[in-house]
């Protein structure tokens, strides 16, 4: 098993005086690998927060989040550091691109932290999965020479380049056509079924949602698997 939570509670101060703002409770997930999930909810519903929390950008006040069977919620900033360049894959809603930088060379960002990885393979690797998305021609373009559609491919790309054991995708189609985005999400569900990676998609595209394996909505900090 990839993921488990067990018991998380997440909360928000809001100001002096007011109660603090319940964002998740009492919430349980597993997650094997090779499983595609998708989450769904209004906005504001907590989707993004529970994205951040697996991928460990916050923590929970309270509760156990294991990665690999190692509750993450103990670990000090280096530890997680290693977490996240060894098993986690991250696509944004923003682009989060360096633009002083190629693309190929912020598809190979994550590289850096993962000592595991033979470097001398990640350029053809980093070459190899930018023509999977239709970018050939674009490997030493800046970002700000990219259109909105392309910079989400070279984000969505970055995400895969240490091929990680959980991705983790907040909106990953939301700047693409539908042809484009349907490619992606195939491209997505391959690495489930060929590299035992795990999938998490928040969305608001049922249609998306509907293609993963299990979908789980929230509603009224209920978490409800259907």
């Amino acid at each position: 098993m990839i993921l488990e939570l067990r018991d998380i509670n997440k909360s928000y101060a809001e100001g002096d005086g007011n109660p603090d703002r319940v964002i998740i409770k009492n919430l349980n997930l597993k997650i094997d690998f090779n499983e595609s999930i998708s989450i769904v909810g209004s906005s504001g519903c907590g989707k993004t927060t529970l994205l951040n929390l697996i991928g460990t950008l916050d923590n929970p006040n309270s509760g156990e989040i294991l990665i690999n069977g190692n509750d993450v919620t103990k670990m000090s900033d280096d530890e997680l550091s290693l977490i996240r360049a060894k098993y986690i894959g991250f696509i944004f809603q923003s682009h989060h691109l360096l633009p002083q930088i190629s693309v190929i060379e912020n598809v190979k960002i994550p590289c850096i932290a993962n000592n595991d990885i033979n470097k001398a393979s990640i350029n053809d690797k980093a070459e190899e999965l930018l023509i999977k998305v239709g970018l050939k021609d674009q490997f030493n373009k800046l970002p700000s020479q990219l259109s909105g559609g392309e910079k989400q491919r070279v984000a969505i790309i970055r995400s895969l380049i240490n091929e990680p054991n959980l991705i983790l995708a907040d909106e990953p189609t939301g700047s693409l056509d539908k042809s484009r985005g349907d490619e992606i999400i195939d491209l997505l569900q391959d690495l489930c079924i060929n590299d035992k990676t795990s999938l998490v998609v928040v969305t608001h595209d049922h249609g998306i949602a509907s293609r993963m394996q299990r979908k789980f909505t929230f509603q009224n900090l209920d978490f409800i698997e259907s």
